[in-house]
């Protein structure tokens, strides 16, 4: 395996230079104690950990509080063991140059596109993966070609973390939404997805009042109170219903030629006609 100069603790996965991902030493410990402790549906202990590592137990715990500094979510402790708790953890695999750009072209996006939230979230998933790239790649991030351009997209009322939230846990919502008249109506929705535009953002729903799904843009929508109540149907079963009613119907998602996007959804009307 080829070794990188002024980087005598890491080696390179494969002889392609066209691949970024590096293998330390200590990213090997740690990659064997994740998959200890997801194979383990009960606590383990440090000096269990540390023997499977070949390491001391105060290694195993430099090692364990880099991988909790990375995200990776490691409950218990010495004493009690150590256990991983349900979360997203991506294991080690080979990027090409162009998954690479397209990794960060659509992390860049997200920042300047997404709410603040995640606009955060993207810039700290590009510093982890910066972090693990290795010195003679890292100036790709900074100096890539690959740019994002600045669109204002409207503030919304309601904070985008609820919608998302109300749609992963497929939660009844009870919202008001104020149309392009003026006119407010209330109604309990089911949220299955938030579609994000260069322009502005739309949440679509199954709508109880109107027995039918409804698309409502979010920055319009004035109020929101998440119900203690699943909608009856899986999410992606809505989905799939959805998606099968805008091809059948020939209808779309607003469109980018719709530049002011005053009344412009495509064959789907705003609720400001649908209504």
């Amino acid at each position: 395996m080829a070794r990188l100069s002024g980087s005598a603790d890491f080696h390179l996965l494969t002889n392609d230079v066209n691949k970024y991902i590096l293998l330390g030493m200590s990213s090997k410990r740690q990659l064997i104690i994740l998959d200890r402790l997801r194979a383990s549906p009960s606590p383990i202990a440090g000096k269990v950990l540390a023997e499977a590592t070949g390491t001391s137990v105060r290694t195993l715990y430099r090692d364990i509080e880099a991988l909790q500094a990375q995200g990776a979510a490691i409950g218990g402790g010495p004493g009690v063991g150590f256990v991983l708790e349900p979360t997203y953890m991506v294991p080690a695999m080979m990027l090409n140059r162009h998954e690479m750009e397209a990794i960060l072209l659509g992390t860049r996006w997200v920042a300047d596109r997404g709410d603040v939230r995640l606009g955060e979230a993207a810039q700290t998933a590009l510093a982890k993966l910066a972090h693990n790239l290795p010195k003679e790649v890292q100036g790709d991030l900074e100096a890539g070609g690959l740019l994002v351009g600045d669109i204002r997209v409207p503030e919304t009322h309601i904070d985008p973390d609820d919608m998302r939230r109300a749609i992963r846990n497929e939660t009844c919502v009870y919202m008001a939404y104020i149309d392009l008249k003026g006119v407010v109506t209330e109604r309990t929705v089911w949220p299955i997805a938030l579609t994000f535009l260069d322009h502005l953002r739309i949440l679509v729903v199954w709508c109880e009042l109107r027995q039918a799904f409804r698309h409502f843009r979010t920055e319009r929508i004035m109020n929101w109170k998440a119900l203690d109540i699943r909608y009856p149907k899986r999410r992606y079963a809505l989905l799939k219903s959805w998606r099968e009613t805008v091809k059948d119907s020939g209808s779309q998602i607003p469109e980018v030629k719709n530049a002011n996007m005053l009344t412009g959804f495509g064959n789907i009307a705003d609720e400001t006609l649908a209504e």
